[in-house]
């Protein structure tokens, strides 16, 4: 019963089929049509069957034929990965694609590619025909390849292609840690260009995690800041952060400054360097030094502040020195001008007419600018009698608690008032 069910199709697509024929004029061909072109199919071989204007543009696409059929049977055995990429494989295409799996999966140690295999070298037979329509009167070659394609040299792409995905696991794995373990912008760089190109290749869970990697990459390189490293009067110290973690670049950063001239620069390291010298600037607010990067197409910058006051000292002796030398006691006030801390470290006064000679050790700390009252004491000292003030000379011996440098006020016929 089955049978007659089928007697009538057939017999239908045969009467379909003569008035086709009837419409096609052969004008040429290779020989007689062998009989896998004529069934279109040979156990253990891909029979691939196009047309075109001519016998090359045929024969092309025929062959292009044969990497589809070769194409949708991998894909069938490999779903981890898009089949566009497997496509751009089979058909050696060199694109954006195809590149990212060849570059992400190639191994050194590789002896065989078997999906550059695929080449029409390698086909076994073919047969054309050169073909005229009797009504458009266009003429046109139809095509036949006979391509070897066995159970055989399936399995061998299936197995290439799995071992490769295996191989861009493996990639990715190693790229998701570096987001991890970078040390550099160029390793946060690289990771997000690396993740860009990898996510068309997947169609597994493999796709989210790399989607989530590249957004992990353009975040950790959005949070790129520039952070003071005890930068000190003359020197710039700081280092490139991602959150604490002090991170490298080659990049080489832009620095300018509105007065201080720069000198020396180390750069590239967990901690730069710039030396500049502020001499040329004014004391006064509003100077700086800029240091700018430009990171992920945004702008990483910092201004430094420049004080050519910082660390500078000078002190000026105000009004009378007070000495009591029974008590070994002298006192007096100073003004310091800029805000550096700095030690009196000896005093020095001399009067002959009076008999007076002290010099005294000292080790007293004036915090900054402004007006401070010093009180020395000393082992009793002797003048002579009668004398209740005379014009003294002598020294201040002072310092910058920082840098160490050391400064005299000198004392010329300054008033002392002597108190018994």
């Amino acid at each position: 019963m089955k049978a007659t069910r089928y007697i009538p199709l057939l017999l239908l697509t045969c009467m379909m089929t003569l008035p086709l024929q009837a419409q096609v004029r052969k004008l040429d061909d290779s020989g007689k049509k062998p009989q896998w072109a004529e069934n279109a199919m040979e156990k253990g071989f891909i029979i691939g069957m196009s047309q075109g204007g001519n016998l090359k543009e045929a024969k092309e696409q025929a062959m292009l034929d044969v990497r589809e059929q070769i194409t949708e049977a991998v894909a069938v055995h490999v779903q981890s990965v898009s089949t566009n990429m497997i496509r751009e494989m089979v058909h050696n295409q060199k694109s954006d694609l195809s590149s990212a799996f060849t570059q992400e999966t190639t191994t050194q140690t590789a002896k065989r590619d078997y999906l550059a295999g695929i080449s029409p070298s390698k086909a076994e037979a073919f047969y054309w025909e050169h073909l005229k329509n009797r009504q458009s009167d266009q003429q046109y070659y139809a095509y036949w390849l006979k391509y070897p394609f066995s159970d055989l040299e399936l399995d061998r792409l299936v197995r290439s292609f799995k071992a490769k995905d295996r191989q861009l696991t493996e990639r990715l794995n190693n790229i998701l840690d570096l987001s991890r373990a970078f040390t550099s912008i160029e390793d946060l760089e690289k990771g997000l260009a690396q993740l860009q190109k990898m996510v068309p290749l997947f169609m597994d869970d493999r796709k989210n995690r790399a989607e989530v990697g590249v957004e992990k990459f353009r975040s950790l390189l959005q949070s790129v800041y520039i952070h003071d490293q005890g930068s000190k009067p003359g020197v710039v110290q700081y280092s490139l952060q991602v959150g604490d973690k002090k991170v490298t670049t080659s990049k080489k950063p832009a620095i300018q400054s509105n007065c201080a001239e720069i000198q020396n620069r180390t750069l590239g390291r967990p901690v730069n360097r710039i030396s500049y010298d502020d001499s040329p600037c004014y004391e006064e607010p509003g100077n700086y030094i800029e240091v700018r990067y430009t990171i992920a197409r945004r702008p990483v910058t910092k201004k430094f502040p420049v004080d050519p006051a910082a660390e500078k000292i000078e002190i000026t002796l105000l009004g009378k020195i007070t000495l009591h030398p029974e008590e070994g006691k002298i006192r007096f006030r100073i003004r310091s001008k800029y805000d550096t801390p700095l030690t009196i470290i000896s005093l020095e006064l001399n009067n002959e007419v009076a008999d007076l000679q002290i010099y005294q050790k000292l080790d007293q700390q004036i915090p900054g600018k402004g007006t401070h009252q010093v009180a020395v004491s000393t082992e009793p000292f002797k003048t002579r009698e009668g004398f209740t003030s005379a014009e003294v000379n002598g020294y201040i011996h002072y310092k910058a608690m920082s840098k160490g440098e050391t400064k005299s006020l000198r004392i010329y016929r300054q008033e002392a008032r002597i108190t018994r």
